[in-house]
């Protein structure tokens, strides 16, 4: 049985990937911040009690991060690592200092790097001795258009969110590289405009549609696909 870690897993593209997850027959470990608070998760353990196992997952913080590999290791080998968790600029309760030249500030930069890119590096780091014990692992970093450098970005806007996935790209890029050469493959992907807090109503996929063809993308991931950014539906995406 595969075994799956998805971070940010409460709501959105998260909870999504959970779902398809179970129903694929998958063992789903989700890490969310508050647990108690998950009321969908908790609603999804009642149907799926052995499959799904919910971890309290700040990545930001390292002991979380060390619980979770101690949490999964009795169940063998990590699969499948999907880092979801993430924060936007235009977040409820994110300040203007994240969004505008002229108003920006270290503090509220720094906050989407650390979540953003550093954390997810670092929680594959903690996790690369379950990784190594799967027979293909794959991990996958979700990103975004706003992280792409040959995108037309024209507007004066969002400034620690686009900053913050293009390091991310970079980093599981060369992260990638690194570990293709242990059997794990490392994707990067855009999730595309999905109808979620982040991406409001108006958008044009839903965290269903997009999760479902996550799941394809990862079923035929090998390594020369390693490191390699693309879209949510598989085609590549620019740099």
């Amino acid at each position: 049985m595969t075994n799956t870690l998805i971070t940010g897993a409460n709501r959105g593209l998260g909870l999504a990937l959970v779902t398809a997850g179970l129903n694929r027959g998958e063992t789903v470990f989700a890490g969310v911040r508050n647990p108690e608070r998950a009321d969908a998760l908790q609603a999804l353990k009642a149907s799926f009690e052995s499959q799904l196992h919910v971890l309290q997952l700040d990545v930001n913080h390292e002991v979380d991060r060390q619980g979770a590999i101690a949490a999964i290791s009795p169940h063998g080998a990590l699969d499948l690592l999907i880092h979801n968790a993430g924060i936007n600029s235009k977040s409820k309760g994110m300040a203007e200092g994240h969004v505008r030249f002229g108003t920006l500030t270290e503090s509220a930069l720094m906050s989407n790097v650390k979540t953003n890119a550093i954390a997810p590096l670092l929680l594959t780091q903690t996790l690369e001795p379950l990784l190594t014990k799967s027979k293909s692992a794959v991990v996958i970093a979700i990103s975004s258009w706003f992280a792409s450098l040959e995108e037309s970005h024209e507007r004066d806007f969002n400034y620690s969110y686009s900053g913050s996935k293009t390091l991310l790209n970079m980093y599981f890029r060369l992260a990638g590289n690194t570990l293709k050469s242990k059997g794990i493959t490392t994707l990067i992907v855009n999730p595309g405009w999905m109808q979620t807090d982040m991406g409001g109503g108006k958008a044009t996929l839903t965290p269903e549609t997009v999760a479902e063809s996550i799941y394809t993308l990862e079923q035929k991931a090998d390594t020369t696909m390693a490191a390699q950014f693309f879209d949510w539906n598989g085609d590549r995406h620019p740099w």
